[in-house]
């Protein structure tokens, strides 16, 4: 049996298509996962997605096993090669990469902005305004802001917050 993992490329937005696939045919698989927060449409959603767009970790389960398979695998465009040598991930970078996941996912998603950053409030009455970020977001934020000339602490829905940009 190979020490350490292959590596598959592929087919666009197809990861988890190819996992299954390659499961079913009896392969040990990793795709590593991110949560992450993201504003679409002015709402704020939780997302998951591959770690590495594209790319899926397998091995035969056994020394007899072929890989030849996964060439016409659904989902799998490629098997990563470098020159006639299949391209193979150590167990090391695997284990890795799921303390990566592990720590990520207790730490919960990464927020799109945190506490001291710059916001644009984009709905509700404050709309327009440039505020500070009092402490870390959750559902909603604590925010500081010049209205009528003094500092006003106030209290939005994140989603009614970006972060500010600097080009």
């Amino acid at each position: 049996m190979i020490k350490g993992w292959y590596v598959a490329f592929c087919k666009p937005a197809q990861e988890q298509v190819a996992q299954i696939n390659a499961q079913n045919q009896g392969f040990d698989t990793y795709l590593p996962m991110l949560t992450k927060q993201q504003v679409n449409r002015g709402k704020l959603s939780v997302i998951t997605q591959a770690m590495f767009p594209r790319y899926l970790f397998l091995r035969p389960s056994s020394d007899e096993q072929s890989v030849a398979s996964l060439k016409s695998t659904r989902g799998i465009a490629k098997l990563v090669q470098f020159g006639f040598e299949l391209g193979v991930a150590p167990d090391e970078l695997i284990e890795q990469l799921r303390e990566v996941e592990v720590s990520a996912h207790k730490e919960g998603p990464e927020m799109l902005f945190q506490q001291g950053d710059q916001v644009d409030v984009i709905d509700g009455p404050f709309k327009g305004f440039v505020a500070k970020v009092l402490c870390k977001p959750s559902e909603r934020v604590k925010l500081l802001l010049e209205f009528l000339g003094k500092s006003q602490q106030v209290s939005l829905p994140t989603e009614s917050c970006r972060k500010v940009e600097y080009v």
